[in-house]
Order: C-alpha cells, then structure tokens, then sequence
C-alpha cells in the first residue's frame, strides 16, 4: 500500500484532536517539532518508522497497535475498561469511557450510571451530535424546558447545541449508552 491509500497524517490528527493535545503538547511528548508534525498531519511528508515509534509512545500505545488499526482494520474491538478507569463525578452520574483505548475513532461511547435522583450534568460538553440510550432503570433528560422520561431501550437525540441534565427515576441505580460524535 502506498501513502495516497492511507491518509496516516489525517488519523494522527484525528487521535491528537480525541486526545485533546495541541501540536505544541505531541511535539513537547514526542521531541519532534510541531512544524515536522503539522506537515505529517497535512501528508506534506511521511513519518520514518522511528517518528511512528515515537508518536505512538507518545499516545502510550504500541506502534503495531497503530499501524493496524491505520493499515487493516475495519472494525476495532475495544474490552470494557476495568471500574477503576472510570470518572466519578461527585453529582453522582458514574462514567465508564467505553472507547477510550480506540485510534482514530470518530464516535466516543460511554456507559452513565446515574446514582442519586437529584438533576445532575452529564461530564460531556455539548458541541457534537450525542445519542442516549436507557439501558436500565428511568432516566429524565432536561433539554432547555423540556423534560423527556426515557424507560429502557428509549432513546434521546441531541443536535450539538443542546444541553442535558439527567435525572434517576428509579429506586437503583439506571445506566445509560451515550455515544457522541468526535468534532
């Protein structure tokens, strides 16, 4: 294969951005100039095997981990992340990250718990098109001024520019998929 049927630069950009690291942070992580990796990032040249072996440390992964997910895979299997990596928000909304070991993705899931009954923000800023999924238990969404009760296997479409609050209307726990678009 050659470079004009892998846009590498465009999935390093892509994992940079979902990481949410400028130019200035790969290149303090990676000891490349920002200059050298803007112009990967734009396939105005191709990374040497080392550059590769550097970016991918610098993402703390294995280079072989991202060249196949760059070079052969269609679909990218991801094992649910043990409880101790996920975000506690002291609202009470539990988040388990479900994509976080996932290059080059465009879609981020996450697995809500929301805990206590009170109205809570969910940890993800609006901005992208997201998705909600009721898993288990009754969950409220409050978009603007109004409310949507969602039992299980509903689901609640957000445009970028809404903004939820969710609520647990359940005597345990509910959980909630959301999965949202990577700007």
């Amino acid at each position: 294969m050659t470079d004009q049927h892998i846009n590498v630069g465009a999935r390093i950009r892509a994992f940079r951005q979902g990481k949410g690291l400028s130019l200035v942070e790969l290149s303090r992580r990676t000891g490349i100039a920002p200059s050298n990796l803007s112009s990967i990032e734009l396939n105005k040249s191709s990374p040497t095997l080392v550059t590769l072996m550097k970016i991918a440390h610098a993402f703390d992964m294995r280079i072989g981990d991202f060249l196949a997910d760059a070079l052969y895979s269609k679909a990218v299997f991801a094992r649910a992340p043990a409880p101790v990596s996920s975000l506690v928000d002291p609202s009470g909304i539990h988040v388990h990250h479900l994509t976080e070991s996932v290059t080059f993705n465009k879609m981020d899931a996450f697995m809500v718990t929301v805990v206590s009954g009170l109205a809570s923000p969910p940890p993800f800023a609006p901005g992208t098109d997201r998705i909600l999924c009721c898993l288990l238990g009754e969950i409220r969404a409050t978009v603007d001024d109004r409310t949507y009760d969602l039992s299980m296997h509903d689901i609640l479409y957000l445009l970028p520019e809404a903004s939820a609050m969710l609520e647990n209307l359940s005597v345990n726990p509910s959980v909630a998929l959301v999965i949202r678009c990577r700007p």
